[in-house]
């Protein structure tokens, strides 16, 4: 929420989102592996699949340049914005436009604020700028037709002097881009998945720094829990859809390590981990967990197809062309079919299918 406060001297951080993946999707090409051999064709070929890297470096230095983004309304300045009036009571004004704006007025405008309170020409901060800006122009120039509210942020912690009417101006125009976060619990909830960085907050930050704490003795108290209860870490490796948990007899050591590598990588892996940590230990619900390991193995092993998000089953009919069998999510395939009692018949058959290709 943007406020206005009556001769700000505050400096403010604007540092680099720590959860920040580009904007172009990044692949690695790496080999399928099963345990520790790589799988191969039938013509002995190695076979690959493409990763998304889990972590990347920016090169020190890199900046990035901020324009105030156009619309159909004129450009985005964040001035705007119509926030507390504390010049409503005035017994005099500077100027006369500012009288007719603030007087007994609650709110006012953001833009004519700032230029009551730095002293600039009325409209001066305005955000109808044309696309062209003709010869005739350019010695009076409004300060978005300007350079300097173009805003530079460098890929580390950047300041800015709220007592300077250059800093202020661009700060607020920040604000209001998709660039910047306005705090880092907007980082956190997802709220703002495109920022390049986000406004600091050294007490918001702390007690991120509490609930992180919290939230790693909760997953490693899971995974201790999983690990007591028989092939429950597998399972669950498996249900996570963890690549490298295709082994058929993963240990429990190697299983616990892939596990807690996946909640580790990001907030979505970790909330999926606790996610389904909850239904594991619900006993009116941990057949899902079950489930979603045998159809992780069904799939490796092709007796299940999954192509193009959607899970495919042929049953073979001696009489004549195969019943087809389509779900369209992981969910649907679970729920409405491995664990549906009206289709126990065909679970059985595609248990002994799979059982048949482990021979």
């Amino acid at each position: 929420m943007i406020t206005y406060i009556k001769n700000d001297n505050r400096v403010i951080k604007i540092e680099p989102n720590p959860f920040r993946k580009p904007n172009q999707k990044i692949k690695m090409r790496v080999k399928r592996m099963n345990g520790t051999q790589p799988i191969t064709n039938q013509e002995g070929k190695v076979l690959y699949k493409e990763e998304e890297p889990q972590n990347l470096t920016r090169i020190p230095g890199t900046t990035k340049t901020i324009v105030p983004m156009r619309t159909v309304h004129g450009i985005k300045t964040g001035l705007d914005e119509f926030v507390f009036n504390p010049y409503k009571d005035e017994e005099r004004y500077k100027f006369d436009w500012a009288e007719k704006l603030f007087k007994g007025k609650d709110k006012a405008k953001l833009q004519h604020l700032l230029e009551y309170e730095y002293g600039f020409e009325f409209d001066y901060l305005t955000s109808n700028i044309p696309n062209e800006i003709s010869p005739s122009n350019k010695e009076n120039k409004k300060f978005f037709e300007k350079m300097e509210s173009r805003v530079v942020l460098k890929d580390n912690i950047n300041f800015f002097n709220m007592a300077n009417p250059v800093h202020r101006i661009n700060f607020y125009t920040l604000l209001a881009s998709d660039e910047v976060a306005s705090s880092f619990t907007e980082l956190e909830d997802g709220l703002n998945q495109k920022a390049g960085w986000f406004v600091s907050d050294d007490v918001e930050k702390e007690k991120y720094k509490l609930s992180k704490i919290e939230r790693e003795t909760k997953a490693a108290a899971a995974l201790e829990d999983l690990k007591s209860h028989e092939n429950a870490i597998q399972q669950m490796a498996k249900a996570l859809d963890i690549e490298e948990a295709n082994e058929l007899k993963l240990s429990s050591a190697k299983a616990a390590r892939m596990v807690y590598d996946y909640y580790n990588q990001n907030e979505d892996c970790y909330s999926r981990f606790i996610e389904y940590y909850d239904i594991w230990k619900d006993p009116a619900r941990r057949n899902f967990i079950i489930a979603s390991a045998e159809l992780f193995d069904y799939c490796k092993y092709n007796v299940i197809q999954y192509r193009n998000g959607k899970y495919t089953w042929y049953k073979r009919n001696p009489n004549g062309p195969a019943d087809t069998f389509v779900r369209t999510s992981k969910f649907d395939m679970i729920n409405n079919f491995l664990l549906d009692p009206a289709y126990q018949e065909e679970v059985q058959m595609i248990q002994e299918e799979f059982e048949a290709k482990l021979r």
